[in-house]
């Protein structure tokens, strides 16, 4: 075991208390929260029967239908075929040709900036390691679905965007949208705002857009929302509203804001000009996009075969539009200093710098610029009773620290694959509690601690090379 992780422990075994871990409990479908909520059976191909919980929307009282859902589930889990006249079938694996994207259907896509896929707890437990290693640069991800009830997040969000940010995998997020009004939408916003932060995400490490996903028809084959069984059609002037209500909110918060829908939808009602303002994802299964407007994303089929993910899952590419981030963007990380503990906090979150500037803390600059996204993810760890925060490259550090009682707080932002500058990291052995480690990209910095009573630990990890 490496000498600072040993000595990272021993402090940790004289600062912790035993833990103990509360389970909150999951709310019932028992009336007094959320209606009963019937169960679908789906046929798994081996003539054994499983049950699971359609995605319903207790604000409507309604099921997800839409050209790809049917009472809530995935229509292909129902029917075992393609959605969307989809008559694509068999293994539609990917690999890269030159600047081409290939796939055994035939299909050959040019121009992309990137390849990803979307996913949601439709997709269950993900291998993002083998993701990574298929060719996938990004992948949008489900946080739930309709009005601001936790009941309605999706189960694997954090898990998925865990899995993403530890594999150098961009993110970006969708919600599926039952609203038909600009209040039910405004709900659906801060539905996915929550989950953002549960996630612990903020706009500096959410590098594509956040969707709203607009396809539910209620079984009518247009655009239409239902309300306790009432059929509630939906104009093109709502749709606008709606997309107008969320895509505000969520752009006010910082983040960038974009719309799904299929051709059928982009050709035919959501056709107002509100939408040129913002990226478009387009879902189109056949062998190229067809859309004559300008569009960031395309959803290119639902039957892909990527590694890592078992069974079918939605592919896509995106293209040189608002809705691509810079590759490697750099991004800030500030440093502010606590004179009552000794510690110092690094952070991309803007406004958990502002906050702790506010209750006293010293803001004291940018420590270094990171790149949005690397093959080196860089861990932030927390422990509760001396208030500690640690920061590692090391997975192996990460998960000791975190089976002896210190918090995972999730990536905290990544290292610089090509090495630019060196961060620093020095251990003060004579301090127990908060500030026991510090980072430093200043090499002076790093001399001066070490000419005293600190320890030389070597570089944590790289920051970008500033221009």
């Amino acid at each position: 075991m490496p000498n600072s992780l040993a000595r990272i422990i021993l402090a940790a075994v004289l600062l912790m208390t035993p833990v103990s871990y509360a389970f909150a409990a999951v709310p019932q479908n028992d009336g007094s929260e959320s209606s009963t909520v019937m169960k679908s059976s789906i046929n798994d191909g081996d003539n054994s029967t499983n049950c699971i919980d359609p995605d319903y929307d207790e604000a409507t009282g309604s099921f997800a239908e839409s050209w790809r859902f049917q009472g809530g589930v995935p229509v292909e889990l129902l029917t075992g075929i393609e959605t969307y006249s989809m008559s694509r079938s068999g293994i539609n694996s990917w690999w890269l040709e030159g600047d081409e994207w290939v796939s055994t259907d035939g299909t050959r896509v040019s121009g992309a900036k990137g390849m990803g896929i979307d996913v949601s707890h439709w997709q269950g437990q993900i291998d993002w390691k083998r993701v990574k290693e298929s060719g996938v640069s990004y992948a949008i991800i489900s946080c739930g679905w309709g009005s601001d009830y936790s009941f309605q997040d999706d189960a694997n969000f954090i898990q998925n965007i865990r899995g993403c940010q530890e594999n150098g995998i961009a993110v970006g997020v969708y919600i599926y949208s039952y609203a038909y009004n600009e209040s039910m939408a405004q709900s659906e916003a801060s539905h996915v705002l929550r989950c953002l932060s549960a996630a612990g995400l903020s706009p500096s490490n959410v590098q594509y857009p956040i969707y709203i996903d607009l396809e539910n028809e209620a079984g009518t084959g247009r655009p239409c929302g239902e309300d306790n069984g009432e059929k509630i059609p939906i104009s093109n002037s709502m749709l606008a509203k709606i997309a107008e209500t969320f895509c505000d909110t969520i752009e006010g918060a910082g983040y960038k804001a974009g719309v799904y829908a299929n051709l059928n939808w982009w050709n035919n009602y959501l056709t107002d000009s509100v939408f040129q303002q913002w990226p478009k994802w387009i879902a189109q299964y056949d062998y190229r996009c067809t859309y004559s407007g300008p569009y960031g994303m395309w959803q290119c089929m639902s039957d892909g075969n990527i590694p890592g993910v078992q069974g079918n899952v939605d592919v896509n590419f995106a293209f040189d539009d608002a809705s691509v981030p810079s590759e490697a963007s750099p991004i800030l990380t500030y440093r502010v200093y606590n004179s009552c503990s000794g510690e110092h906090l690094y952070t991309q979150d803007a406004n958990e710098k502002n906050v702790l500037s506010s209750i006293g803390w010293t803001y004291e600059g940018v420590a270094w610029v990171a790149p949005s996204v690397s093959s080196v993810p860089v861990y932030r760890l927390y422990n509760p009773n001396s208030g500690d925060h640690h920061y590692t490259i090391s997975v192996n550090e990460r998960d000791v620290l975190s089976s002896i009682g210190w918090t995972y707080e999730g990536v905290a932002w990544y290292s610089d694959d090509a090495q630019g500058e060196p961060v620093y990291r020095l251990y003060n052995p004579y301090e127990l509690g908060a500030g026991s480690h510090h980072y430093t990209l200043s090499e002076n910095e790093k001399n001066v601690l070490s000419g005293g009573y600190w320890t030389y630990e070597g570089i944590a990890w790289y920051a970008m090379k500033e221009e």
